[in-house]
């Protein structure tokens, strides 16, 4: 009788995490221009708005990219930024962070989504972005985008050699390329502790 019971209730548990499991309900974060930090669901997300819902909350409610500075989704992090060129702010993804922070800007140009806008932007110690590359429709030249890669990792020797003995430009060697030059930012900064 006690192994009977034992087996029931290991069932009943089994069920029970499952069932709970498959309606979890997944968070996202809006943190305001203000720095309220509200968690609920975004639906409809564009470039430059959302509709978010609270927790609380019933009824969806439109944010635009002026009066979001971050928001998270699906362990996503999108910020508000004013791009180059530009005077509106825009939803940018951030894909990789540290003293070079690399950010994403994609636009389908299609209903299918198989056509779209890939623009990389990166910040130097949160200043201000540039354009690092692009697959189309570029706001700066070719030339000017290698110029501000090259300044933001001027700096670290190591990098900006790996970078010249490259020969390339490709998204695939701008990102190995900021990882190692963050990885040994942060180490030589902990080393001088």
């Amino acid at each position: 009788m006690n192994k009977k019971f034992t087996i029931t209730l290991a069932l009943i548990l089994f069920i029970t995490c499952i069932s709970l499991s498959s309606k979890a309900q997944k968070i996202d974060y809006v943190i305001t221009n203000k720095g309220d930090t509200l968690a609920g669901q975004i639906i409809g997300e564009r470039m430059s708005w959302f509709k978010f819902k609270s927790q609380t909350d019933t009824k969806f409610q439109k944010f635009t990219a002026s009066e979001v500075a971050e928001y998270r989704t699906d362990k996503k992090r999108y910020f508000s930024k004013v791009l180059p060129g530009e005077e509106e702010p825009t939803f940018v993804m951030r894909f990789e962070d540290g003293p070079i922070s690399l950010y994403q800007y994609l636009k389908y140009t299609n209903p299918a989504g198989n056509n779209y806008i890939l623009r990389w932007y990166a910040s130097k110690n949160n200043g201000p972005l540039v354009e690092l590359k692009s697959n189309w429709g570029a706001t700066t030249s070719r030339e000017e985008r290698k110029e501000n890669f090259e300044a933001l990792i001027s700096d670290n020797a190591i990098v900006l050699s790996k970078y010249k003995a490259a020969h390339s430009y490709s998204f695939d060697i701008i990102e190995s390329l900021v990882k190692n030059y963050n990885m040994t930012s942060m180490a030589s900064n902990k080393s001088q502790e």
